[in-house]
């Protein structure tokens, strides 16, 4: 049974017992009002199916025809997650970073921050300026300070910054 139909007999047989207890006639209506209600939210909401998120690299490479001209690493622990890879479609004049698709001409700036707050272990961060419209995307790239500039010097090289 799923815990919506068990929760389903188990408010039935409170309101049974209540009505067995007190005999009011208002707890009977209840008793006939969850099942209705019940009914009509498992009629009526519905889950919403949107577009399948790529879970790993393979699957977001499978979405595009062509090979990528650079996969660069942003964090090295996490190399297969869709958000820690920057993928270069020069071609296309297309960038995924982290997961979104962003033009090549658009990135502004490009530039490796530490994110974390003091007396915790340092989280640098590759952040992309976009032009169009203004706004940030952040990859965190690790604890390495070495690391984050190295993803910095090839993103530049990519983007001919």
């Amino acid at each position: 049974m799923k815990t919506r139909d068990l929760l389903l007999l188990f408010i039935t047989v409170v309101i049974l017992i209540f009505y067995g207890l007190f005999g009011n006639w208002y707890i009977l209506l209840c008793l006939v009002f969850v099942p209705v209600l019940y009914f009509l939210m498992t009629y009526f909401v519905k889950s919403p199916e949107g577009p399948s998120v790529p879970q790993n690299v393979d699957e977001l490479l499978a979405r595009y025809d062509v090979e990528p001209d650079a996969l660069i690493i942003a964090d090295p622990t996490r190399g297969n997650e869709v958000a820690s890879v920057i993928v270069v479609f020069r071609g296309r004049d297309m960038m995924i970073i982290g997961g979104q698709e962003v033009k090549i001409s658009d990135v502004a700036d490009v530039t490796f921050n530490n994110a974390s707050t003091p007396y915790m272990v340092n989280d640098y961060q590759i952040v992309f300026t976009l032009s169009n419209p203004t706004r940030l995307i952040h990859v965190s790239t690790g604890v390495d300070a070495q690391w984050a500039a190295e993803v910095l010097q090839q993103v530049k090289e990519e983007c001919d910054l």
